[in-house]
């Protein structure tokens, strides 16, 4: 990767200090300055729009279930050992829509 010369992104990395420096005043986030900066993006994504990191944790949050996964569903559920959390982390999905899956196909109230 080259190396660039930080005077070409000076106005970019002023705002990007400056904001940095609002959050910790405010608070917004306990021991910034012992974090990653991966670490803080997490937790912005999290405390300022509650789902924006869903696809993050769960990749095809909101995707189309495909017919296949419908049907490993469908296999499953009537099992009594269905792990709902188990399934969700296989397909990548929240636990919760699982849920709401299983009643949209009549699998459970």
């Amino acid at each position: 990767m080259p190396v660039l010369d930080a005077r070409e992104h000076g106005k970019l990395i002023r705002q990007f200090l400056k904001a940095a420096r609002e959050i910790q005043e405010i608070g917004l986030i306990g021991d910034i300055e012992h974090q990653t900066l991966s670490e803080i993006q997490s937790r912005l994504i999290k405390i300022s729009s509650p789902g924006a990191g869903y696809k993050q944790t769960y990749p095809r949050h909101g995707s189309p279930w495909e017919e296949a996964e419908i049907q490993r569903l469908i296999e499953l559920a009537g099992s009594d050992s269905f792990d709902v959390g188990k399934f969700a982390s296989e397909y990548q999905r929240r636990p919760e829509s699982v849920i709401k899956y299983m009643k949209k196909l009549g699998l459970t109230e």
